[in-house]
């Protein structure tokens, strides 16, 4: 709750109508998962942290927008044609004791342009990302 308030009182109030409309629902509809980002990164004490990162890729037909502020309403769009929808998840390996029933935490969502190559997948996801965990396809 304290990310969607910071959200909030940011005004980023698209960022809260894409977690409801693509983020949570979305997830299970991913066409890839990939681990580890390719770049070092420091997180939550560990200086291996990129290791811990999930990014699960799709392209989904529409993208959800805030119109008019705190008392606004969400409006459907199509999405961009070029690009694709990535959720990054930072696995829990560090809490385990205190959040046993936690396998992650939502990072960050954005729009990514699209791998001429692997569809629904970022551009050059080779060079962003350690390995490829699986794909809907495979």
């Amino acid at each position: 709750m304290d990310v969607l308030r910071g959200l909030g009182t940011r005004g980023q109030f698209s960022a809260i109508a894409q977690l409801y409309g693509l983020v949570i629902p979305g997830l299970i509809l991913s066409s890839h998962l990939f681990q580890g980002l390719n770049r070092y990164l420091y997180c939550d004490g560990a200086k291996e942290g990129d290791d811990d990162k999930f990014v699960f890729s799709r392209k989904p037909a529409y993208d959800y927008f805030w119109k008019g502020g705190p008392n606004g309403a969400e409006e459907k769009r199509l999405a961009p044609s070029t690009q694709v929808f990535v959720v990054i998840v930072s696995n829990n390996v560090r809490h385990k004791g205190n959040f046993s029933d936690i396998a992650g935490w939502i990072e960050h969502w954005n729009w990514v342009d699209e791998d001429p190559v692997l569809q629904e997948a970022p551009i050059d996801w080779v060079d962003r990302y350690k390995r490829k965990i699986w794909s809907r396809d495979e």
